[in-house]
């Protein structure tokens, strides 16, 4: 992100200027939500998103009469970036060190939270308090339910997503949903298992042909199917971490302060899935 900046207040510059992508840059590439959703970077206190609700009425015409007008109605969604920001506080051993391997441990902390708190508002099945409404918040989704011992709800999901205009673009699921799907076999006495493995990224999962993404954000029992065209990370240029020594002055440390801003933005909602797992009657 080409705005996000690295500050220091009454320090001087001891932070290698290139600090906060040690911060912000894993958070985008590593965050499911962003990993699932369209990445959109505004400079304006909020986004809207127009929504047609009908389309204009097509119709056969014969040539040289006029067309008939039936003007499409539209509505919009509307993102507002929500602050969200974590500190951690370091040795100024550390700061002083040049070497980036140690500064890079304070940042994997910083990055880890704002992950945490990103992901969690993303999936939560209750918004987080100050947070922006998520995945779990949403109305309108296709509701499947089945059970995890097969792709069969993942088979349905597609096919409904496919219906209301979207593509499912990742399935997300919880790790031990997706410990479940792993220990899924392709048929009777196989160790074949039944999702597909990518040879040139042995971490790469798919369902059907479809990217499967794990995150503790979500509750067992629970998955999304996501139409990414459809789906949508908000966030605000103005990122930044921050250094300050001076709060920590008597006992010889800098704080790190990490700030973003984001929101999230589902125009179709019908284009993305809940897939809800059932339990397996015992026998």
């Amino acid at each position: 992100m080409a705005d996000t900046s690295t500050t220091t207040t009454g320090v001087g510059g001891f932070l290698p200027e290139d600090y906060a992508q040690l911060v912000m840059r894993p958070v985008f590439a590593e965050g499911i939500a962003y990993q699932a959703s369209t990445i959109l970077r505004t400079d304006s206190h909020e986004v809207h998103f127009p929504i047609i609700d009908t389309d204009p009425a097509a119709g056969w015409t014969p040539e040289g009469t006029e067309i008939s007008v039936a003007d499409p109605t539209y509505a919009e969604v509307v993102a507002t970036p929500a602050k969200v920001a974590a500190i951690h506080t370091i040795t100024n051993e550390m700061v002083f060190d040049s070497n980036p391997a140690a500064l890079g441990v304070a940042g994997a902390s910083l990055k880890r939270s704002l992950i945490n708190s990103i992901d969690g508002a993303f999936f939560a099945a209750t918004t987080p308090t100050n947070a922006p409404d998520g995945l779990g918040a949403l109305e309108g989704v296709q509701e499947i339910s089945g059970e995890l011992t097969s792709l069969d709800p993942f088979a349905e999901a597609i096919t409904q997503v496919e219906g209301a205009g979207g593509i499912v673009t990742s399935f997300v699921l919880s790790r031990a949903d997706l410990l479940t799907l792993l220990k899924l076999k392709d048929q009777a006495d196989s160790n074949r298992i039944l999702l597909g493995i990518d040879a040139n990224q042995p971490t790469r999962r798919t369902a059907l042909g479809v990217p499967v993404l794990a995150t503790p954000a979500l509750a067992t029992g629970t998955a999304y199917a996501i139409s990414r065209a459809d789906t949508f990370v908000v966030t605000r240029n103005d990122a930044t971490v921050e250094a300050d020594r001076s709060v920590k002055f008597t006992s010889d440390q800098t704080v790190l302060r990490a700030i973003a801003r984001v929101a999230f933005a589902f125009p179709a909602p019908a284009r993305i899935a809940r897939i809800t797992f059932t339990t397996e009657p015992e026998a």
